[in-house]
């Protein structure tokens, strides 16, 4: 009977680890490390100088003004670009003939030419025939920075003939030479 009592706990020890399946979790001598995840990169913001331009207050000629925009992907400059130019001049001696409630709704590239689009707004810009040929040209010559050809407008995504009733605005406008425009 004392070998009962002895052997019994030893005997039930033995049963339930067997139960166990013998999985005891022992400690790994060299555990492996669990990898830590890689936390999304932030996207670097870059700095890059562009040229817009602008017409002198009289509407007689174009300049060019530098300036320098922040962006994240290359692919945003074009509409960055566009988005400063509608912000103005920096110079006095210079006008934005844009209006300030228009909306640049898109730019899309077609071949090599950019196709942009405005909101309606466009339509309320104070312009002659002269101020808008300017507007045409302001706008292809900023986009010839980023490998445009020429530039096709659009009002509302639809095709116009015409912006302000004295461009043809049917067919894409070429830029203006970058080089030869003056800086005021």
């Amino acid at each position: 009977m004392r070998l009962l009592k002895f052997l019994l706990p030893f005997l039930l020890l033995l049963f339930f680890t067997a139960c166990n399946g013998g999985n005891q979790t022992t400690p790994n001598p060299n555990p492996t490390p669990t990898p830590n995840p890689t936390p999304n990169p932030v996207p670097t913001e870059k700095e890059k100088e562009i040229v817009l331009v602008f017409a002198d207050k009289e509407l007689m000629d174009n300049y060019k003004e530098t300036r320098k925009i922040k962006y994240t992907k290359e692919e945003d400059l074009p509409k960055l670009a566009l988005e400063e130019w509608k912000k103005g001049p920096v110079n006095t001696k210079l006008q934005s003939i844009v209006p300030k409630d228009v909306t640049i709704q898109s730019i899309k590239k077609q071949n090599n030419g950019a196709i942009v689009s405005f909101s309606s707004e466009i339509k309320n810009a104070n312009l002659g025939s002269t101020g808008e040929d300017f507007l045409l040209q302001q706008v292809a010559t900023i986009l010839s920075q980023f490998d445009y050809k020429n530039t096709k407008f659009l009002i509302d995504e639809k095709e116009v003939e015409t912006i302000l009733g004295h461009a043809d605005a049917s067919r894409p406008t070429a830029p203006l030479d970058i080089n030869k425009l003056k800086q005021m």
